[in-house]
């Protein structure tokens, strides 16, 4: 039960006056400040049908043998009839244990029995008055028989019967109906409220001397059945609830509440006095109606004065109190525009539909419209540019989003037509019930703070590239040096031992240049890796070797891994370079002492982890982890330690490429990097390798030993001319014919011209006329089936080109003669290999 109500161990589904009161209050707290809580209206009904019961008591007691006063009130008045004292008993007293919970098994059934016998009784005898039927159902409660004027004493009215039937039915709604309550509820409001009106009629009556059906052949209602109905009545009201009666105007502390709240009794109780007045006085005192109505009028006169000085006085102080606030608002709202108008952001506030209606003075400012030019203007028109799409977009999300609140960056045109950057924030604004009412925005011109952004990138960058620059040149110049040496020192006569020393000179400086190249296109977020097999259990054996004989004997190296690890597909050298790049890490971090710990373990990632992760993908993967016991990093750095030329390390100890590098390998190899540390606890890096089956196909590796040609006609197309004369001497050297052309245009010309003949083209990626993309399509047109193998010096990008133009393989410069050799040995064999499955086909 609500509202401090007692269990009457009813269940839930089933209403009761009680819920119903607790309900009215709860749905309209706010409606019913003059009226008592919720919790007090049991106990006031309870009282109001105790009365109505003991009325009807007392009535009955008169006609038992007691004095004649508890049945009428005097002999002038009819009597209260026996079956009406005794139904008011019956309803009064149930009503009042239903409520209370007396009888908790039967009390709904008691209260159901006695409402639904009360209705129907004062039903037959309303068909009785009408003449349809006689029942004769008072017979059981004549004991006096007896007349009252001309009618019969001890029968029941006509306007009681009436007044009973609607009580009835009313209080049946309340307590039997279960499904619409609030329409039963309402219904019950509207029958009591008829009820009420017709039983004050009758009081009334009996105050001004006039009683209702007096004097005819129709039996009036008694007095003490009239008032034994107010007491039933108001009960009755009581436990429906201001909800449900029309006492609305009465409620709230406005002017017309407050004045009806108090003329509205004083009115009753002066018509009350002067019918009493106007009946009582002449019998008492032996005067004239003329002195009656002078004092009647003087009475009410002196009561309607005082309650109009009183109510006069009240509603005076309110309304001066409500001038205070409303002085006191407008001048915090004045405050408020000061503030607004004071302030460097732009500010102002639309409508649902875009219609501006609030603009301060930094708006003028911001956009050069003023406020009578901007005010009902469409602000999506006005200032921003996007249109009613962009307005539908913002409103729906704003009314939908949870927050209630957007942010975004645009570009806008002030009205002299002048560009600026804006960062908006939109709020919605919604009224004390939830409604949404309008948009408050606020926009600030970040233009010239955009503007240093992108001078302070493209100083980063410059400064960024001269730093790249100078590190690549130095290595460089350091592997060029012994080729020059070397060269120069071949132009001589030496013998044959000299030459192959400086020809190993050569070889080894070069392949140093291009793994510099390569690191370089690694850092830059490309570079194409080798796809094979690798075996981490080998690799990581190699890089303990090597730790052992790199890092300081009193830095203690343990590397453990599962015995079946699962192999990756990647390139060996860079995987091993992350190791490195590492464990140098880890051991500038130790300084001469630590433990450094290399583990190994197969793991399958679940979308939940995945998702917490750049570019992963669920599946099994190997967790690669390095783990020191070094001084750890700072967290507010945590963040930063991957970005390109990034160092805590001194001045000229550290580039702040390593991590970068590690980045760029592990993101290429499609995996990613999760880092674990506390400053003076250590570092923990683990990388996340997807796995491979260990059958994996080493497709992309090279031929070790590629197969001599068979005379097959190779297309060489560059626009470097010592690129296509080493790679016709190497192929022609192999057992190929070879024809070459610089550029796209003449490649074009050059395979139309030997259609049918040409077995696989050599293209380069970037050439004047026509590029490397345009020349693969347009051979590709000519003849689908010849394989066409890329070549590129750049990044990931060119092979995505020419992979998407058409190219069968791709080649990353600079590449060695064995390297081209397989690649066109492997395209061959899979060109022929189609052909005789097209032909068996």
């Amino acid at each position: 039960m609500k509202n401090g109500a007692k269990n009457t161990g009813r269940t839930s589904a089933e209403p009761d006056l009680t819920e119903e009161i607790a309900i009215a209050e709860a749905d309209h707290p706010s409606r019913q400040p003059n009226f008592p809580p919720a919790k007090s209206w049991p106990g006031l009904a309870v009282i109001c049908w105790v009365m109505a019961a003991l009325t009807g008591a007392a009535g009955l007691f008169g006609w038992l043998g007691g004095p004649s006063i508890f049945a009428s009130f005097g002999t002038e008045y009819i009597p209260i009839a026996h079956s009406e004292a005794t139904l008011f008993i019956v309803m009064g007293f149930t009503l009042a244990f239903y409520v209370c919970g007396i009888t908790r098994r039967f009390a709904k059934p008691m209260a159901g029995a006695a409402v639904i016998t009360t209705g129907v009784f004062s039903a037959l005898k309303l068909t009785e008055y009408l003449g349809r039927a006689q029942f004769g159902i008072e017979n059981i409660f004549k004991l006096h028989p007896g007349t009252f004027r001309s009618v019969l004493a001890d029968r029941m009215s006509p306007v009681a019967a009436l007044v009973l039937l609607l009580i009835s039915v009313s209080l049946c709604l309340l307590i039997l109906v279960q499904d619409q309550r609030r329409i039963a509820i309402r219904w019950a409001a509207y029958l009591a409220c008829i009820g009420g009106f017709l039983d004050l009629t009758v009081i009334l009556g009996y105050f001004y001397g006039t009683p209702l059906l007096y004097g005819g052949s129709v039996i009036p209602m008694s007095l003490p059945t009239a008032w034994a109905f107010f007491f039933l009545i108001l009960g009755s009201v009581i436990a429906i609830g201001p909800r449900h009666i029309p006492v609305r105007p009465f409620l709230g502390n406005s002017a017309r509440a407050q004045m009806l709240r108090a003329f509205l009794p004083i009115t009753l109780i002066a018509v009350i006095i002067d019918g009493s007045l106007y009946h009582l006085l002449p019998l008492t005192l032996r005067t004239n109606g003329a002195v009656v109505s002078a004092l009647s009028a003087v009475c009410i006169l002196t009561i309607t004065s005082l309650v109009i000085s009183r109510v006069a006085l009240k509603l005076g102080g309110s309304m001066e109190l409500a001038e205070e606030k409303q002085n006191e608002a407008r001048e915090q709202l004045k405050e408020q525009v000061l503030l607004l108008d004071v302030a460097p952001d732009a500010i102002f506030s639309i409508t649902l539909d875009g219609k501006i209606q609030f603009w301060n003075q930094s708006s003028t400012r911001l956009f050069g419209w003023a406020a009578d030019e901007a005010m009902d203007q469409d602000a999506f028109t006005l200032v921003f540019r996007g249109g009613s799409a962009q307005k539908t977009e913002i409103t729906r999300s704003l009314i939908e989003g949870t927050g209630g609140q957007r942010e975004f960056e645009s570009r806008e045109t002030r009205k002299d037509g002048t560009q600026l950057t804006l960062s908006t924030h939109l709020t919605l604004v919604r009224s004390e019930d939830g409604k949404p009412i309008m948009i408050l925005i606020v926009c600030r011109d970040i233009t010239v703070k955009k503007a240093l952004e992108v001078q302070r990138l493209r100083s980063e960058r410059l400064q960024s590239i001269g730093t790249l620059a100078s590190g690549i040149a130095h290595d460089v110049n350091n592997a060029l040096l012994p080729i020059l040496f070397s060269a120069e020192m071949l132009k001589k006569d030496v013998d044959a031992e000299k030459r192959n020393s400086f020809i190993d000179q050569i070889l080894k400086n070069a392949d140093r240049v291009r793994g510099i190249m390569k690191q370089i296109l690694l850092f830059v977020g490309g570079g194409e890796i080798g796809k094979q097999t690798v075996d981490l259990k080998k690799l990581l054996v190699d890089t303990r070797q090597i730790l052992e004989h790199t890092l300081p004997k009193t830095i203690e190296i343990q590397v453990t891994h599962s015995a079946d690890i699962w192999p990756i597909v990647g390139d060996e050298t860079q995987i091993s370079q992350v190791f490195m790049n590492l464990c140098i890490n880890a051991r500038d971090a130790m300084g001469e002492n630590g433990f450094l710990k290399l583990t190994a373990d197969n793991v399958v990632v679940d979308e939940t982890q995945a998702a917490q992760h750049r570019n992963a993908k669920a599946g099994p993967h190997v967790c690669i982890a390095v783990s020191d016991t070094g001084s750890g990093i700072p967290t507010y750095i945590l963040d930063k330690i991957f970005d390109p030329f990034f160092t805590t390390k001194e001045f000229g100890k550290g580039t702040g490429l390593g991590l970068s590098t590690v980045l760029g390998i592990v993101e290429s190899h499609r995996g990613f990097i999760a880092v674990h540390s506390q400053v003076n606890q250590g570092t923990r890096f683990e990388i996340w390798l997807p796995a491979a089956r260990r059958d994996a196909a080493q497709q992309f590796q090279p031929v070790m030993q590629p197969p001599p040609g068979q005379g097959e006609l190779i297309l060489i197309v560059d626009d470097e001319e010592d690129i296509r004369a080493i790679a016709q001497e190497a192929l022609e050297e192999n057992g190929y014919r070879v024809l070459t052309a610089v550029d796209g245009t003449e490649a074009v010309a050059l395979f139309a011209q030997h259609r049918g003949k040409i077995s696989a083209v050599l293209c380069d990626m970037m050439m004047p006329v026509m590029d490397g993309p345009t020349t693969i399509r347009a051979l590709k047109r000519l003849a689908p089936a010849v394989p066409v193998i890329a070549m590129s010096g750049l990044i990931e990008e060119r092979a995505t080109s020419a992979k998407v133009a058409g190219a069968s393989a791709m080649l990353q410069k600079p590449f060695t003669a064995s390297t081209l050799l397989g690649a066109i040995g492997q395209e061959l064999n899979r060109a022929k290999e189609a052909r005789e499955g097209a032909a068996a086909a």
